[in-house]
């Protein structure tokens, strides 16, 4: 019996590694051993109470773990200066909470930052899995400098004797980078959208698994035992007009742009749909702390004012914020799917048939490092908001979707 423990951060990261999964399920049919399954549920950065009950609630439903297990005050903390003593403490502390003795396997949809390098440590004979995050998981990952050849071996020798004393100095060295060990450990990666962008160079040496789009329908579907979601999102069919999804990525808790730069971003965006002739739902990120909808909808009505009520409405989706939109957008009846940078732009059209659409061009000013990468990303797959046609261009929308 192999163990795995599996180890989301979020919702919609639930969905896809419950796809991983079941894209690993059927390779045991062909011969694998059986699996005993624990999830871990963290996020280092903290959680709302709403996300954590909906990772609790979209677990339950899309995969029979053995266990499920929270873990967000022990991994929310991690700091690369820790002493010995301090990492050697955090180790128990993971390995308690999780309560597995011996473990074959450990997922991830994050091998390069602290707390996932800290899970690798406290683990160290497991295989490392790597699972889907949007589109983070494609962008490169920075890997340690090779020593100069003239001393690599020396320096080699040094290094592994100073780590064998103090385990704490390898953890502190690899800051941001992948540990060259845990590299090694990397025994496979199961994505779904590696057929459409390359995967990292750190990754290369490891086989990949496309996860077919056929196992993130059927996680999606068993989505539906979630309390309430079979009442949620059913739209408003007394409204012929067209409908578009806005979807908001709360970008500021990055630090990325400011809130309100974030927030005006997202005004220019729903006015120019409504000034399109759509009606306009509004889906909050599922890790917004101070949601932005009560702001957009006063700009609306103000709108609506001038115009004298010809334009478009906005509403805010009926679903729980917390909840991957991919678990009722087939059912929507959208006429278009339009956000800046966020993978559901790449998951809806080939789970719904979703036109999607991209305001990346208006967050291009504020993108540095990696999240200029992730927008260059979307920019040259996505088409901009300008080529959504304007309403009247359209069909009427349907709610039978899917």
């Amino acid at each position: 019996m192999t163990r795995r423990v599996c180890f989301a951060l979020g919702t919609w990261q639930i969905v896809t590694l419950a796809a991983g999964l079941r894209r690993a399920a059927d390779d045991s049919v062909r011969g694998g051993s059986p699996f005993l399954d624990y999830l871990v549920l963290y996020e280092p950065a903290g959680a709302s109470d709403a996300l954590k009950d909906s990772m609790q609630a979209v677990a339950e439903a899309v995969w029979p773990w053995k266990r499920i297990v929270w873990a967000f005050d022990v991994l929310s903390g991690v700091r690369r200066r820790v002493s010995q003593e301090r990492f050697d403490a955090l180790l128990g502390g993971v390995r308690e909470r999780v309560g597995v003795p011996a473990v074959d396997e450990l997922w991830f949809c994050w091998l390069n930052r602290l707390p996932e390098k800290l899970i690798m440590e406290a683990y160290p004979d497991a295989r490392v899995v790597l699972y889907e995050d949007g589109l983070t998981t494609y962008l490169p990952v920075p890997v340690p400098p090779a020593p100069h050849p003239a001393f690599a071996r020396l320096t080699a020798l040094l290094t592994r004797r100073m780590d064998a004393r103090r385990p704490v100095r390898r953890f502190r060295r690899h800051k941001n980078a992948l540990d060259p060990r845990h590299q090694e450990r990397l025994y496979g990666l199961y994505l779904i959208l590696a057929d459409v962008l390359p995967v990292p160079a750190a990754f290369a040496h490891a086989p990949c698994h496309l996860v077919k789009d056929h196992h993130l329908r059927e996680t999606l579907r068993s989505g539906a035992a979630i309390a309430g979601l079979a009442d949620a999102a059913t739209g408003d069919p007394g409204d012929a007009r067209p409908r578009v999804l806005v979807l908001g990525q709360s970008l500021h808790r990055w630090g990325v742009l400011t809130r309100e730069q974030e927030l005006a971003v997202y005004g220019h965006t729903v006015d120019a749909l409504l000034a399109k002739g759509y009606n306009v739902l509004w889906k909050e990120h599922p890790r917004v702390l101070e949601p932005f909808f009560p702001q957009l909808a006063a700009g609306t009505a103000e709108r609506r004012r001038r115009d004298g009520g010809t334009a478009g409405t906005l509403r805010e989706l009926d679903l729980p914020f917390a909840l991957p939109v991919e678990l009722v957008a087939g059912r929507l009846g959208l006429a278009g799917c339009v956000a800046g940078i966020s993978a559901a732009l790449f998951y809806l059209p080939r789970l719904h048939d979703v036109p999607a659409y991209t305001f990346a061009g208006d967050l291009s000013p504020f993108m540095t490092r990696h999240w200029a990468v992730q927008n260059e990303m979307v920019t040259n797959a996505v088409p901009p908001l300008s080529a959504l046609p304007a309403a009247a261009n359209r069909a009427p929308s349907s709610l039978s979707g899917g």
